[in-house]
């Protein structure tokens, strides 16, 4: 019998078989689903003469992803016979022994649970997307106001464990999910030290494309390739830091200063544009003089009324790099804070990330 069952309803005395040998065996039962959806998406613009408002992540040749979801159920058909006498004619060729029978017929079918329904599966897509589209923003947020950089341990360790649990949610193992997000982020940090942020900024369609490229290669490794791949692509996708201009950040710091945005314009009380931004080169004066790249950079340069800017790098080099940084955070106390100068003065001063009053820290020579 192959997962077979003699079942009788009669009271266990008046059940008789006979036969010259018995042998019998359980089945197992598998089922499984996978469902994922990829393509492309392609978005351009045919304004001329105009800054282009799109999203990054909108922009150019660029993946979309349907979050993968798995899942799986398992049972077993026990063979067996019901209770009452089992008579082998030809024991000496009995190879099983009749006494491990299974003999509760009531509970051995084990009906394979149904695992695919179409709208739940939907459904789960939709929770495992969202929630990608959440967690991802909450790190960056969460980066920018801790001074983590892009491709530092900490934000590393922080996509590693999100992605660990976005694998486990669709199904996934919990290994694919955290080797793809920690694997990404370093990447994606790699590529920025690399390329630049106007480069970065300039081909976020190949940025994404790169992402899904390594999530999908890690997942290889677990045999869950589409699965990194989401993970991955997530990461750099929903990165607010380097693909979402038109941050809470910058609405409250227009806010907080009295000022007016508009689109990639920044309007004072008396209706003159005080900074643009540029796709290709960040935040710009109404002169086109480089401010900055970042919502901070803008913010120091509208609270000090364009006298200070963003200490460029060779400076910070020629005052000792790193360890001068780090030396000046622990004299001033400020753990969370970057380095601004008037290059008029060639005063250097210290602002501590997410408002602060500007504190004198050295001077260097003006070019």
């Amino acid at each position: 019998m192959k997962g077979a069952v003699v079942h009788s309803d009669a009271p266990a005395e008046k059940n008789r078989l006979e036969t010259g040998t018995l042998s019998w065996e359980n089945v197992k039962n598998k089922a499984s689903y996978k469902a994922n959806g990829q393509g492309v998406a392609f978005s351009a613009t045919t304004r001329t003469g105009q800054e282009d408002r799109r999203k990054l992540n909108e922009r150019g040749l660029y993946p979309e992803v349907v979050s993968t979801v798995k899942g799986r159920a398992e049972s077993t058909t026990k063979a067996g016979i019901s209770a009452g006498s089992i008579i082998i004619r030809e024991e000496e060729k009995q190879i099983q022994p009749v006494k491990q029978l299974n003999r509760d017929t009531t509970n051995s079918l084990q009906k394979l649970a149904t695992i695919f329904d179409k709208e739940k599966v939907q459904e789960k897509q939709e929770l495992v997307n969202e929630l990608s589209k959440v967690g991802n923003r909450a790190i960056h947020e969460l980066a920018a106001r801790k001074g983590w950089q892009e491709g530092s341990e900490e934000k590393i360790l922080a996509h590693s464990i999100f992605g660990g649990l976005l694998s486990s949610l669709a199904g996934g193992k919990i290994t694919t999910g955290t080797l793809a997000g920690g694997v990404g982020e370093y990447v994606n940090g790699r590529i920025l030290a690399a390329k630049g942020k106007a480069w970065v900024e300039k081909h976020p369609d190949l940025v994404q494309t790169i992402s899904a490229a390594v999530g999908r290669a890690v997942g290889a490794v677990t045999g869950e390739s589409s699965i990194g791949s989401n993970v991955s692509l997530g990461g750099t996708k929903w990165n607010d830091e380097a693909f979402d201009l038109n941050s809470k950040e910058i609405a409250f710091i227009t806010f907080l200063l009295g000022l007016t945005q508009q689109d990639n314009l920044i309007i004072n009380a008396s209706n003159e544009v005080i900074a643009e931004w540029n796709n290709g080169f960040g935040w710009l004066s109404q002169t086109g003089e480089k401010i900055g790249d970042t919502a901070q950079d803008l913010y120091v340069y509208a609270k000090y009324k364009g006298e200070l800017k963003k200490l460029p790098k060779e400076k910070i080099d020629e005052l000792g790099g790193e360890e001068y940084t780090r030396e000046v955070k622990k004299q001033t106390g400020k753990s969370k804070a970057d380095l601004y100068w008037n290059p008029k003065t060639g005063n250097v001063y210290s602002v501590p990330k997410h408002g602060g009053e500007a504190e004198w820290v050295d001077k260097v020579d003006v070019d």
